[in-house]
């Protein structure tokens, strides 16, 4: 997610020799850029400054990114509030795994056994070595405002997208599940609510509508 990064760039790129591992980007300089075909100075240059930003992105994004299986952004978003940075993560047992919400066994074997590549550790030493970040700012704290609560989202939400409004809970303290149990504080239901809403009404969880939780977080 690197912009001016394009698919034909990088096919430039791994066919110079410039490139042979992701990590490589962060080696890259204006004079190697401008070796390739259509890179002038201003485009090299701003191709430079997005891979020199892309260094700061949040956590969940560089765990959304590394391809790890089962892993999307909604997951990579609940290990970045729990694991305050990756050499947590990476001694993380199948049972300290399967303590997170929404994470079972198939899941938590999946990452323990990214961890245990020796290529994939080696790949993100590569990472920590350019100076991308590697620690987590949404780990919950304990004196957030939804500290201790989950919530759980179903049907379409018009003021902001599921994702913004599940990163909005975790960056206040709480956590965002995609099931219904006895477990799970407050259900915001957005239109056309299924199942998971009938679900919440049976087990008499709180309802809350999308303007009742744009109250919560202003």
């Amino acid at each position: 997610d690197i912009q001016g990064l394009g698919e034909s760039v990088v096919e430039q790129l791994i066919n110079a020799g410039l490139v042979k591992s992701p990590s490589d980007l962060y080696t890259l300089t204006k004079e190697k850029l401008l070796t390739l075909d259509r890179f002038g100075e201003k485009s090299a240059l701003n191709l430079l400054e997005s891979i020199e930003a892309s260094k700061t992105r949040d956590f969940r994004r560089f765990l959304n990114a590394l391809g790890i299986r089962n892993v999307g952004a909604r997951m990579a978003q609940t290990l970045a509030s729990k694991y305050a940075d990756m050499d947590a993560l990476t001694v993380a047992t199948t049972d300290e795994l399967m303590e997170t919400e929404d994470l079972g066994p198939i899941l938590a074997d999946s990452i323990v056994s990214f961890f245990k590549e020796p290529r994939n550790i080696s790949l993100i030493s590569e990472f920590k070595l350019a100076g991308v970040n590697m620690v987590s700012q949404e780990v919950s704290q304990s004196d957030g405002l939804f500290s201790g609560k989950t919530f759980v989202f179903t049907g379409s939400l018009e003021s902001l997208t599921r994702s913004d409004a599940e990163q909005k809970v975790i960056e206040l303290g709480g956590k965002a599940s995609s099931s219904i149990s006895k477990k799970v504080s407050f259900v915001v239901a957005g239109k056309e609510a299924g199942s998971k809403l009938d679900k919440a009404i049976k087990l008499g969880l709180t309802i809350l509508t999308e303007s009742e939780f744009l109250e919560l977080i202003d």
